[in-house]
């Protein structure tokens, strides 16, 4: 039972966030991870963080391991190759970059998202194969910022950063357009349209690949196509998810 409860035993989830490092920062995020209805997986050095996760959330949807980060083995436990995204979140830069350049070695396929302390270092970490680097310090700064001069679109866009947790909460998220969806080689104005007005919901922008990157279009020109394989962006309200999953045929997120 104990061997279970530290998460010897592993896991069996897919598609899931996994989260190496555990701090009052990780748990944030995971918080907003965690009500977008994702599966979380997380590596703890400290037996005591178990305990404290699973009286937080569900053992249904999280998912702990207590494992020294050193021991790259364990993360088959964690179903790592199955993993949609990595986030990694150490004190010391110098050991996340270490820790990515060994996990990229094993598990080339999940992205990595990394929240680094110096920002000097994010191109280092952007050549080790890091998907997303981000910098508290850069994220608050263009938010006090804004609180300075406009606060209330330093209102919006926190109320908007947030994954919605009511049917009254509005945030933005992404769908994936999937071949067989009705908006699938469609135009933009057309599938902005058809949101606002059956779905109460706000077309932003659409996420295409252009090469080997993905390039986003904020607020599409008309006659812009929507492919299989784009990505749209859109805000809406806890209300209106339900019922965007169905006609996206998917749930949000990149995954």
């Amino acid at each position: 039972m104990e061997d279970r409860r530290l998460g010897f035993h592993g896991t069996d989830f897919t598609g899931h966030v996994l989260f190496v490092g555990w701090s009052d920062f990780s748990r944030l995020v995971a918080d907003e991870v965690y009500y977008s209805k994702k599966k979380i997986a997380i590596i703890t050095d400290r037996k005591d963080d178990v305990d404290l996760i699973y009286s937080k959330y569900s053992k249904e949807q999280v998912f702990v391991l207590f494992n020294e980060f050193s021991n790259f083995q364990a993360l088959e436990k964690v179903n790592a190759n199955k993993a949609a995204t990595l986030f990694i979140s150490f004190d010391d830069d110098s050991e996340a970059l270490l820790y990515v350049i060994n996990f990229k070695k094993l598990y080339p396929n999940p992205e990595i998202v990394v929240n680094l302390h110096k920002l000097q270092l994010k191109e280092t970490f952007k050549a080790a194969g890091v998907t997303y680097v981000i910098t508290k310090n850069e994220i608050a700064s263009k938010l006090v910022a804004s609180y300075i001069f406009e606060p209330n679109v330093a209102d919006m866009n926190l109320d908007l950063l947030s994954t919605s947790r009511t049917e009254e909460d509005f945030d933005v998220h992404e769908y994936k357009i999937l071949p067989e969806t009705t908006f699938a080689n469609r135009e933009s104005e057309e599938v902005f349209h058809e949101l606002k007005s059956n779905y109460n919901t706000v077309m932003l922008g659409l996420s295409k690949m252009k090469g080997n990157q993905r390039v986003l279009i904020k607020n599409p020109p008309a006659g812009t196509p929507v492919e299989p394989g784009d990505y749209v962006i859109v805000m809406s309200n806890g209300h209106a998810k339900d019922a965007l999953r169905k006609v996206f045929q998917t749930v949000e997120g990149k995954f």
